[in-house]
């Protein structure tokens, strides 16, 4: 009996020092490569295409991507889409079987420029600065996104909406995807940025936008 209390403590023992080396590391050093590979596959298959320099797992906060770029928005002459942090929020269910499933993404410290150009005006930008928000992935290929704060001309954005078929988003930063993107956006955001930079207000006005789209055809957009 006394041994085999032994062995169960040795046991114990190795599997707790075990488990404490595996989250040290993961926390220093990053998760590894194959599991890194499996995670930016899920989350290419909900429409998001992302790199980053570490993945790291923090005690207090989960999983956390550090300086993050969009990947789908580096090709040269368009947007830019950083972020300082993503904390992914993982399945716990999917987590028990082994498998790496985000529920949605905390996008920290970001910033998103936007050229505005134009054959009969100069070229312009417009910057989106200290972007943060919660972006759920919902069923049905839905994306929800939720409490998004940022600075934008001198004012402050508060954001939200839905995107229906938003795996299909991946899509956008190439070919005519691309090319529908600019057609439909670039004049009414010239508008827009040329009324704010006209307005002058007593304070730093807050605006208020929701947003519906189909990630599938840009031209069904609307925003209230």
């Amino acid at each position: 009996g006394r041994r085999i209390f032994r062995c169960c403590r040795f046991g114990v023992l190795s599997l707790l020092l075990v488990l404490l080396g595996s989250f040290i590391y993961v926390n220093r050093v990053g998760l590894p490569d194959f599991a890194e590979r499996r995670l930016v596959a899920e989350l290419r298959e909900r429409g998001v295409e992302l790199a980053f320099s570490r993945l790291r797992l923090r005690w207090y906060r989960g999983l956390v991507a550090e300086t993050v770029t969009l990947t789908g928005a580096r090709e040269a002459g368009g947007p830019e889409l950083t972020f300082g942090e993503v904390v992914l929020d993982l399945d716990p269910a999917a987590l028990c079987r082994l498998r790496l499933e985000p529920r949605a993404l905390e996008l920290i410290g970001g910033r998103l420029v936007l050229p505005l150009a134009s054959t009969h005006e100069p070229s312009q930008r417009l910057v989106v600065d200290n972007i943060s928000t919660q972006l759920r992935f919902q069923p049905g290929d839905e994306w929800e996104l939720d409490r998004f704060r940022a600075d934008c001309l001198g004012a402050t954005l508060d954001l939200s909406g839905t995107l229906n078929h938003a795996s299909a988003a991946s899509e956008w930063s190439s070919g005519t995807s691309a090319r529908q993107a600019a057609d439909l956006w670039q004049e009414p955001l010239r508008r827009a940025s040329r009324l704010m930079r006209s307005l002058r207000f007593d304070r730093p006005p807050v605006l208020h936008v929701h947003l519906q789209g189909d990630a599938r055809d840009l031209t069904r957009f609307t925003a209230d």
